[in-house]
This record gives C-alpha cells, sequence and structure tokens, in this order.
C-alpha cells in the first residue's frame, strides 16, 4: 500500500509539472497559447491512446530465452493499455500508462541421462495489472532533415517508473499441484495483488494519418523489482521481466490547430522560420516596378520606371482629376474640373476655352474668343479695302501649351491644343498669330532665350507642316525666361513658365 501511495503522488507531481509545462508561454508554438483550449477544455498538446499486443515472461520459469513454447501452455499471453500523452516540447513528453494482462511460462524438467531420472518441470500462471509514468523521447525531431513539412514517421523511445500489481500461481508440471502462491490464500481465494516498482523502457515508431490520428508500433520490456511473478524465488537468479510488445492507436485533441510538433524537428521548423523571415525581408526591399516603394506596400505595382509616385506607390496627380500626371494631357487642370480620360478639361461647346474658364457656355462653331472662351468679333470689312483684308477690332488669348524641363518636343499631349489652334486659322482666314516661346529660370539668359525660341518655332513647324497654315499668318517670337507666369519659382523650375503663348495680331 505505502508503494501504491508513493507511486500516485509521483504521478501526481509529473502530471502537475507536465500541465504547468504546456502552459508556458516561452514553450512551442504549437503548445504555447494557455488560453486556447479545444472543445473537451484540454489545452494544446495532449493526446490518448490505446493499444492491444503481446506479453512474454523472462525470467526462471521460461523454457527457452529468446522464443517461446506453446506445450504445454502458449507462454506468448495477450494485454491491453491506455495512455494519456502531453507534449512540452517537440523532443520532450510525458505519458501515463495503465497496462493489464497476463502471463505464463514454462520450465520443462531435465533428465539425466546417466541415471534417468528427470528434475522437477514447472509453469505458472499470473494476471498483472500495471501503471506507470514515462518520459518519450523523440529521436527524429533532434535531427535535421531539411524537410519543413511534417514527416509520416517518427522514432521514438522511452523510460519510466511504475508499480505493477499481480497475482500468480506456480504449478508442478508432473502433477498439476500448486506449488506457491502470491495474491491467493491456500484454497485459491483471491487476495490483494502482491506489487512492487516497474521500470519499463522501449522504443517504438509512430505513422501519422493525419493531424487527427496517428498508429504506432511499441516494444517495452518492464523490468520488475521482484523474482515473484513467476512464483519461484531463487537467490541466485536475476529478477523477473515481462515484454510488451503492441499496436496503438492515438488521439490529439488539438488536432483543428497547427501541425503538431511531434511531426517537425525543431531545427526544420527553425530553418522555416528563417525562410518566412527572410520572405518577410524580401517583401519589404522588393520593388517590382522599380517606382521607389516596397511591393508590400505599393498600391500600384505596374507604375513605370521613373515615375513620380506618392508614398503608397500610386502615381502622382498634380491637379487631382483622376488621371496621373504621366497620362495627363493637362496637368494643371482647374481644380474640381470634369477631365476626359486623357486629363484634359471638357470643352462642351469646342470653342477651346474649357467648361470651368468658359463664360459663354454656348458659343457658336468656329467662332474665335478669348481667353474667357467669350466671342470675340474677328473682322469687318472696310469699303476702302476691297481685297477683304481683315481688321482685327478685338484681341484675345488662346490657351499655352506647357513642355517639360529643357525640351521643345511636340509631344502627343500638346496635339489636341494645336489642332484646336489650326481649326480657329482655318475658319478665320483674316487672323494673324504671334508664337512668343518662354522658358523658365533654371539655365542662363543665353541658353534660356534659345530653348524658348526653339519650342516657339517647333509649334510654328508644327502648323505649317501638319495643317497647311500660311508662313505669313504665324510670327514666331521668343521671350527666355524675362516673361515668367509663375512667380517666385521653385528650385527645379516651374512647368508654367515653360510655355508657348499664342497671341492674336492684326
Amino acid at each position: 500500500m505505502k508503494l501504491r501511495n508513493t507511486f500516485l503522488t509521483v504521478a501526481a507531481a509529473t502530471l502537475m509539472a507536465m500541465s504547468v509545462q504546456g502552459q508556458n508561454p516561452n514553450a512551442n508554438s504549437s503548445l504555447s497559447n494557455p488560453k486556447s483550449k479545444n472543445a473537451m477544455g484540454l489545452k494544446d498538446g495532449w493526446s490518448v491512446g490505446v493499444n492491444f499486443g503481446s506479453l512474454l515472461f523472462y525470467g526462471d520459469i521460461r523454457q527457452y530465452d529468446y522464443y517461446p513454447v506453446t506445450e504445454p501452455q502458449n507462454e506468448r499471453k495477450w494485454g491491453y493499455g491506455l495512455t494519456v500523452t502531453k507534449l512540452v516540447s517537440p523532443i520532450l513528453g510525458f505519458q501515463a500508462q495503465i497496462l493489464n494482462g497476463s502471463l505464463t511460462g514454462v520450465k520443462r524438467g531435465v533428465k539425466n541421462k546417466t541415471t534417468g531420472s528427470s528434475t522437477q518441470g514447472y509453469y505458472f500462471n499470473a494476471d498483472v495489472f500495471e501503471y506507470d509514468v514515462n518520459a518519450i523521447i523523440n529521436l527524429s525531431n533532434i535531427s535535421f532533415s531539411g524537410n519543413i513539412r511534417p514527416r509520416k514517421l517518427t522514432l521514438y523511445s522511452l523510460v519510466g517508473f511504475g508499480v505493477t500489481n499481480f497475482r500468480t500461481q506456480l504449478y508442478s508440471l508432473r502433477t498439476g499441484k500448486v506449488v506457491k502462491r502470491y495474491g491467493y490464500d491456500k484454497n485459491g481465494g483471491e487476495l490483494p495483488r502482491t506489487s512492487d516498482v516497474v521500470i519499463p523502457i522501449g522504443a517504438g515508431l509512430k505513422y501519422r494519418i493525419n493531424k487527427q490520428f496517428d498508429v504506432s508500433l511499441e516494444a517495452t520490456l518492464r523490468n520488475v523489482n521482484s523474482d515473484k511473478i513467476d512464483g519461484r524465488v531463487v537467490k541466485t537468479s536475476a529478477k523477473d521481466k515481462y515484454g510488451y510488445f503492441n499496436v496503438g492507436v492515438g488521439y490529439k485533441f488539438d488536432y483543428a490547430k497547427e501541425e503538431s510538433s511531434e511531426w517537425i524537428s525543431p531545427l526544420n521548423a527553425m530553418y522555416n522560420d528563417l525562410e518566412n523571415v527572410k520572405t518577410k525581408v524580401e517583401g519589404l526591399t522588393n520593388d517590382k516596378d522599380k517606382d521607389g516603394v516596397a511591393d508590400i506596400f505599393d498600391k500600384d505595382n505596374n507604375t513605370h520606371e521613373g515615375i513620380k509616385v506618392y508614398g503608397d506607390g500610386t502615381a502622382v496627380d498634380t491637379d487631382m482629376d483622376g488621371v496621373s500626371d504621366v497620362e495627363d494631357a493637362e496637368p494643371f487642370s482647374s481644380k474640381g474640373a470634369r477631365v476626359d480620360a486623357n486629363g484634359r478639361e471638357v470643352d462642351s461647346d469646342g470653342d477651346g476655352v474649357p467648361d470651368s474658364r468658359d463664360l459663354e457656355a454656348n458659343s457658336a462653331k468656329g467662332s474665335l474668343v478669348n481667353f474667357q472662351g467669350v466671342t470675340i468679333p474677328t473682322a469687318t470689312v472696310e469699303a476702302s479695302k476691297p481685297t477683304g483684308v481683315f481688321d482685327i477690332t478685338s484681341a484675345g488669348f488662346i490657351p499655352s501649351i506647357f513642355f517639360e524641363m529643357g525640351s521643345s518636343k511636340i509631344e502627343y499631349k500638346h496635339l489636341q491644343n494645336l489642332a484646336a489652334i489650326a481649326r480657329i486659322l482655318k475658319t478665320n482666314p483674316g487672323v494673324k498669330l504671334s508664337i512668343v516661346g518662354n522658358a523658365d529660370a533654371t539655365g542662363n539668359a543665353k541658353t534660356n532665350e534659345k530653348l524658348s525660341k526653339k519650342r516657339a518655332e517647333g509649334v510654328k513647324e508644327h502648323l505649317l507642316n501638319v495643317y497647311g497654315i500660311e508662313a505669313s499668318r504665324l510670327v514666331a517670337d521668343f521671350k527666355g525666361s524675362t516673361d515668367p507666369l509663375a512667380k517666385n519659382e521653385p528650385k527645379g523650375g516651374s512647368l508654367f513658365n515653360r510655355r508657348v503663348d499664342f497671341k492674336i495680331s492684326k
């Protein structure tokens, strides 16, 4: 009774330690959340199992050392067990086990060839009930395989401490009479079982079916601190032992969560974590579209290299008209103005003045208007001039064309405005245009004069070559950086000052 109480105390202390370890926030990730419970209220890392297998006795009453006999009794008996296991790390776990079964052994008498006499033969029958606590060592998780996926097979070893309770009767093989009893009275009535310490050692192989179930094949040797199980106590012989070779089925309570650490080496898991960190670092540094914003923060991974973007990777839209500057033919359209797909302000009456600045929304088609969209009386025919020379009685301004830094090239975004200018000239044959080139203040005066002249001459050439406007109606002029539209230019210059203006001349 004292031995049993001692074991129960040790088992209770071990299970308490297992439970505390399971709540350790520094434990393995699959075991580290003490608030994470399943429907049964059991914390992560717990599993139960059942097993069934063969029990073989090793001791004085056994015919052969390495294999059992079947006559007059089969030395192979059967047993079954129940286990509750708690993983405390990917390498170590603790297991409480109950085992119940029967044992038998046969020792035939030896005949003396000289005298013809035989020594006494024996056999015994015993039933055992064992409970123990084992440390489970996951041998597969000690090594690094490079495989970060869960294994199918796990090799483990175990060593433990427990108590075995048994009743046994030793019989004479010749007469069949009882020679010795433990746990029975002289009439064969049951008495309290005999108890003694047992030390299980062994190894097993476990196969993973899925996250929930596994099967195992296990072999253990149970070393008993007694020579009484076979009913024959011999001072010069070793103490009794019995082996348990079994197959089992295990069930994990935390199967709905991540894969159990039982199937993944911590070294492999560490390697996997490093790979994940590497992937995250690459995600912080990769910039697919080369816009200076990492892909993980980039809301638009298709911006072209060199395009100015905001912090979220979307292209800059200076006038906030919904068309990015790189695609905007008018990057400085009026705030709130309606624009088309190219960012140009809508001009409903087609007079060349966008609706946002048009004071005369329904100008007649082909009318010449000023910069506010108001119709300009373009000409009157004087009686003294029968040749029909037009005399401008009022003047107006046509929207300017804006250029990139250092450029005088006519680009796609300029074409619509130039087409509108050509139309005005064609519908008003008495009108002449003064084309005035301008530059910002980023260069010296001489450079700016040359650049503004090239801009004005480029526009003039375009109107001559593309639309066939007479050269006599176009005058190219330049002002360099002497006539800025935008004052207090920023360091990089101002788009408003890199322009060509159009003025109606007589």
